[in-house]
């Protein structure tokens, strides 16, 4: 299993508010095995040198849609699934290179559901990418943004997203289409 030392000059770990003196991270594989003032040089361990660094854990945003183009909606939804699939991966791949390590995909508008697949094949080292946690259908308030009632006529049937005006109904919704497409909070 490859190893890595990263020497940091300083480091943020999320834990308090102020910043640690010259710190190393040990990671084993992809796993942060150990934190410290000196972790040692196991053998054939890759030493990354950012010691006029402040190193930090990644970043989290938590209301991002890999699938959705707002400036092109209408054409965007009717592309195939595939398609946006490969385009939500390439997105997913630039947030990792920016610093996020966890995305939370708040819809994609498409029956497919391309989220549960991408976020699958990241799971399962198929696919490199941050973490996703996917909420794959829509539920907006009526007229809320989420809202595409008479939008796309043609596939409103589809359940593209749903309106929900109450917690009752909300819940209600989520837990029918969670059940349908194997998601996951």
């Amino acid at each position: 299993m490859a190893k890595t030392v990263i020497i940091c000059g300083k480091l943020f770990d999320g834990l308090g508010d102020k910043m640690l003196g010259p710190t190393e991270i040990l990671i084993e594989g992809d796993t942060i095995v150990e934190v410290s003032s000196s972790v040692g040089r196991p053998g054939g361990a890759n030493v990354l040198d950012l010691s006029d660094r402040t190193v930090s854990p990644g970043f989290i945003d938590t209301h991002v849609h890999l699938w959705v183009d707002g400036l092109n909606l209408a054409r965007q939804t009717l592309q195939c699934s595939p398609a946006k699939a490969l385009a939500g991966l390439h997105y997913a791949q630039q947030y990792m290179r920016y610093g996020f390590t966890t995305l939370r995909d708040m819809g994609t508008l498409d029956p497919e559901w391309p989220t549960v697949n991408l976020r699958d094949a990241i799971d399962s080292g198929m696919a490199r990418g941050p973490r996703l946690i996917v909420a794959p259908h829509m539920i907006s308030a009526t007229a809320g943004h989420g809202d595409l009632q008479g939008m796309f006529p043609c596939r409103c049937h589809m359940g593209l997203s749903r309106v929900a005006d109450s917690p009752a109904k909300i819940w209600s919704e989520w837990n029918m289409r969670s059940a349908a497409t194997g998601s996951r909070p």
